[in-house]
């Protein structure tokens, strides 16, 4: 599934474009950083084939990846996800690297206070076993 946003931007999932959309209008609450969905992540200034699902920039030069794992519970899509971790860990960008998943549901309050979190970069996690992330968010 692609949903195609009125920015003209297509996102590949409904979770996707909520975050988008929450993403948006803090945005517009705080100025103080833009953001790109599935962006072509750097490496030594080169471009690398991962494109984090959303790459957030702030006015103080911080940068996060927000990845969505959206299928936590696929073996090979965990696979995946623990090769571009080691991308990520190689590159010391780990640090940068929020992760949320969807196993107990989506909700906008929920989704609201994750994006709340990063812009007052309140260094926080629902799971304290960084098997995704050092700051890893349940969206329900």
């Amino acid at each position: 599934m692609h949903i195609l946003l009125i920015e003209g931007v297509i996102v590949k999932s409904r979770v996707e474009y909520i975050i988008y959309r929450k993403l948006l209008e803090a945005q517009a609450r705080h100025g103080n950083f833009t953001f790109a969905y599935e962006e072509t992540y750097q490496v030594d200034g080169k471009p690398f084939n991962i494109h984090p699902d959303f790459v957030i920039r702030f006015v103080d030069n911080r940068v996060i990846y927000w990845e969505h794992l959206g299928r936590v519970t696929s073996q090979s899509y965990m696979k995946y996800w623990d090769q571009r971790r080691k991308i990520y860990e190689a590159q010391n960008d780990f640090g940068k690297v929020i992760t949320s998943d969807e196993l107990h549901g989506i909700s906008d309050e929920k989704i609201e206070k994750v994006i709340e979190n990063i812009v007052i970069n309140a260094q926080v996690s629902e799971d304290n076993s960084s098997r995704y992330s050092n700051m890893h968010f349940s969206l329900r």
